[in-house]
């Protein structure tokens, strides 16, 4: 069962419910799932704080808003509570991927730029305060 762990974290970093639902989908018992967890996780091999971390570095290529990104981070099986605590407040980094969106559309309408940042989660208050680049 440890093996088809590592398997599973081969391809990206996850979070230890996934790793926990992928286990069990291959039918391993409760206390065999409770015993790999426990030794990835002295391996290092899964953390969630590590976890969410990764995960925001991965959205910087594609920006969205902080909700969003706290939503995902949530559908994977990671607590709230650890989401809240290593992110905290998201304000500035809001407007920083927004600004880091707007500058990849140099050029486009105004209008243009609002819907891209809308369609990512912007709200309009973090919209407001980016300067809108034409």
């Amino acid at each position: 069962m440890l093996r088809q762990a590592l398997w599973f974290l081969k391809f990206r970093p996850r979070s230890e419910a996934e790793v926990r639902a992928y286990l069990a989908k291959k039918g391993g018992q409760a206390q065999d799932i409770n015993e790999v967890v426990d030794k990835l996780k002295r391996m290092k091999f899964v953390d969630d704080e590590e976890f969410i971390k990764f995960w925001l570095r991965r959205r910087q290529a594609r920006p969205r808003a902080s909700w969003i990104i706290k939503l995902e981070l949530k559908k994977l099986g990671v607590a709230s509570e650890l989401i809240d605590r290593v992110l905290g407040d998201q304000k500035q980094a809001d407007r920083q991927r927004a600004t880091q969106l707007t500058e990849k559309l140099r050029g486009k309408d105004r209008e243009k730029v609002i819907a891209a940042l809308t369609r990512r989660g912007f709200d309009w208050d973090t919209i407001k305060g980016v300067k809108l680049v034409s």
